[in-house]
């Protein structure tokens, strides 16, 4: 597995989130989330930033001790054999 595993879908970086279906009769239409000190914050209208989506992946991946280009795959992952 590889950095680009990781990355969420494009659309999440270009389009902002203005509706959500519900999950599970979940349904928080304001977005609402934990902030800094936990103070709750709407991400309604925001999409994500690369540039601080990318920080946080170095930043991710130095706690772990991976190269910040690539990452060992989970354990059960490697143990998985193909049959062609």
């Amino acid at each position: 597995m590889e950095r680009k595993d990781d990355r969420p879908n494009e659309f999440y970086f270009t389009e902002s989130m203005m509706d959500e279906p519900g999950f599970l009769g979940i349904f928080n239409p304001e977005f609402m989330l934990p902030g800094p000190g936990g103070e709750l914050i709407t991400r309604k209208g925001a999409v994500l930033e690369c540039d601080k989506f990318e920080a946080m992946m170095d930043e991710y991946y130095a706690i772990r001790g991976w190269a910040a280009g690539s990452r060992k795959a989970p354990c059960w992952k490697r143990s998985v054999v193909r049959i062609a």
